[in-house]
C-alpha cells in the first residue's frame, strides 16, 4: 500500500474502492464546497493503493492536494472555470461529518482563514456557503451514510 498520485501499473485490474475511500470522496467534496475550490479533479488527488491482488486494484484511501483554486468571494454556484462540487451535487455525507458540519459555527472558522490572508468579502462567503450546507442537512436533503470502513 502506497500514496500515489497517478493510478499507475492498473493494466487490465478491475478497479475497486474500499469504504474508506468512498469516505474520503464524498468527505472532499463537502470540504471542496465549503473552501469553493473550484480546481479538483483526478490529478489533484494522491490515492493510497493496493496492488496486492492481480485481478484488481483497490483503493484504499484519497488524499485532496493543490487546493490553490480555493475561496473567493464568489457564491460557489457562480464560479464557471473549473471543477468544482456545487451543493446540488453533494448527495451522501458521512455521518460523523454531518455531525461535525452541523456543530461548526463562522466564528469557528474566522482565525483560521484570515491567516490565509482572505479578505472580508471571502470569509463572508465561506460563511454563506457553511449555512447553505447546514440548511441543507437540516432540510434532509442527503443520504446520510455510515461506512464501515474494514470491510473491504
Amino acid at each position: 500500500t502506497k500514496w500515489d498520485p497517478r493510478l499507475k501499473k492498473m493494466g487490465n485490474r478491475k478497479i475497486e474502492f474500499s469504504g474508506s475511500a468512498i469516505r474520503d470522496l464524498s468527505n472532499l467534496q463537502v470540504m471542496d464546497y465549503l473552501c469553493a475550490n473550484i480546481d479538483r479533479h483526478p490529478g489533484n488527488m494522491f490515492y493510497e493503493l493496493d496492488y496486492s491482488d492481480p485481478k484488481k486494484l483497490t483503493i484504499k484511501g484519497i488524499q485532496g492536494i493543490d487546493n490553490d483554486a480555493s475561496f473567493g468571494q464568489y457564491e460557489h454556484k457562480q464560479r464557471t472555470k473549473g471543477f468544482y462540487s456545487p451543493l446540488v451535487d453533494i448527495k451522501y455525507m458521512d455521518s460523523e461529518l454531518v455531525d461535525k458540519i452541523m456543530n461548526l459555527k463562522p466564528e469557528d472558522i474566522d482565525a483560521k482563514i484570515r491567516l490565509a490572508g482572505l479578505t472580508s468579502g471571502e470569509i463572508q462567503a465561506a460563511h454563506d456557503r457553511l449555512a447553505d450546507l447546514q440548511q441543507k442537512i437540516r432540510d434532509n436533503n442527503f443520504i446520510f451514510i455510515i461506512i464501515f470502513v474494514n470491510l473491504i
